[in-house]
């Protein structure tokens, strides 16, 4: 059974991500402390206008989104949760993103929200034309280059 306190994180939580469904730039700031921090994509952003500035970022990229828990653990004030980003880009191309987000609330308010994701998962679905779309494929490849080649032997040697 969830103690009451998990139980109001959880809720919160998801209170979040159905403001965000919804596409509200109001009510998706509410959920956030005045000096709040949201961390994505190598910046951090502050505020209540750095909430608002996150939200209009991610609605001006995607048209339509909605999330899929996965995995969602509550430690104290600490909500992790792995999950799944569906959605259309304004050009409607279907978007899928496997991410993770750690809230930190104080309160009934988000403290800190940190957002990791794999920018190409994004970064293929926004490329415009066939060299964006080269490029992206290629730096796909370079990253993943020696993982998934059976047989490839790593700097010790080894196999």
């Amino acid at each position: 059974m969830l103690r009451d306190d998990e139980e109001k994180i959880r809720q919160l939580a998801a209170n979040l991500d159905r403001a965000i469904e919804d596409r509200d730039v109001d009510k998706t700031v509410q959920f956030f402390a005045i000096d709040c921090e949201i961390e994505t994509v190598g910046l951090t952003l502050r505020g209540h206008d750095g909430v608002r500035k996150w939200a209009h970022w991610l609605f001006a990229h995607l048209r339509t989104v909605a999330f899929e828990p996965r995995v969602i653990l509550v430690q104290g004030n600490l909500f992790v949760e792995e999950f799944l980003v569906r959605g259309t880009t304004r050009d409607g191309i279907a978007v899928e993103s496997k991410q993770c987000e750690v809230l930190e609330y104080e309160g009934d308010k988000i403290r800190s929200l940190r957002i990791y994701l794999d920018r190409l998962d994004f970064a293929e679905s926004l490329a415009a034309n066939w060299i964006q779309k080269a490029v992206v494929k290629r730096v796909v490849r370079l990253s993943t280059e020696g993982l998934s080649q059976a047989g490839t032997k790593g700097p010790d040697g080894l196999g």
